[in-house]
């Protein structure tokens, strides 16, 4: 069960409201039994309180007192309101008594006539230093594992274009970002276009199928703008497993009005 607070319904605020000025105190109880939440007790005096008697068994609830002004603050030297606050200190049901008040030397009785509903708020869990310290490493270590993983989409996702920016032709371009890579080494394969294309339209199988030498681990979409240039990317994040040359040939690929085939591309994996 959560930790219990006191949840008042109607603000110390909004009891101008609710209370009318007679020559007799009013006050208002504020509960939810059936959620077992603490219960709260507003009583207003307009003509002024000197005090109150109030005799809560305090071995079962624990009270909370503040006394404020008719603009709601305790700056004021007359009080108008008296807030309490229960929590309990045990699961338990409970008849709160009546309480006595005291205004310019005259004496008035708040009555009570009200069983509560009161469950003891779970007490949070306190860790030994030793636990303390194995959280906050466990919390650390998270937090740098989630930094590398985005530093690693980041650095999968960064392109360097290499379709020139004097070529006015639209075009799709094949290409790796490594020449050379050896066995067990991650590389990438990009698809290249100064024009917009169906990026879905080729799968990891597709590019798996060029060839036994490699394998797709991951894939991703792209579109980077630099100096009014817009560039679309389909890359595959590859790792190679054995050694030999490597010719990828073009792929046939979907645009906006027709289908366009890229260059082959040529490399090599080492031992």
């Amino acid at each position: 069960m959560k930790n219990l607070r006191i949840t008042l319904i109607l603000s110390i605020f909004l009891t101008v409201n609710v209370f009318s000025q007679t020559d007799e105190p009013k006050s208002i109880l504020v509960s939810k039994l059936y959620s077992y939440e603490t219960l709260a007790l507003v009583v207003r005096f307009d003509n002024g309180i000197d005090s109150i008697y109030f005799p809560i068994d305090t071995k079962l609830i624990k009270v909370q007192n503040k006394k404020l002004d008719a603009n709601g603050k305790n700056v004021s030297p007359k009080k108008v309101y008296y807030e309490y606050r229960f929590t309990a200190k045990i699961d338990t049901t409970y008849k709160l008594p009546s309480a006595q008040l005291w205004s310019n030397n005259k004496s008035y009785e708040i009555p009570l006539d009200a069983y509560v509903i009161l469950k003891k708020p779970q007490e949070s869990i306190r860790l030994s230093k030793v636990d303390s310290i194995k959280l906050a490493d466990k919390i650390e270590a998270d937090r740098i594992e989630k930094y590398k993983v985005a530093e690693k989409e980041r650095l999968e996702s960064k392109i360097e274009s290499r379709i020139s920016k004097n070529i006015n032709e639209r075009g799709l371009l094949l290409w790796t970002d490594k020449n050379i890579v050896k066995i067990n080494d991650h590389f990438k394969i990009v698809i290249e276009s100064n024009m917009d294309f169906d990026k879905t339209s080729i799968s990891i199988e597709d590019i798996e199928n060029l060839s036994q030498k490699f394998k797709v681990k991951s894939a991703g979409i792209s579109t980077i703008y630099d100096n009014g240039f817009k560039h679309h990317y389909r890359y595959f994040i590859c790792q190679a497993l054995a050694s030999g040359e490597v010719t990828m040939k073009p792929l046939e690929i979907k645009t906006e009005d027709k289908k366009i085939k890229t260059n082959h591309w040529n490399f090599k994996i080492t031992n």
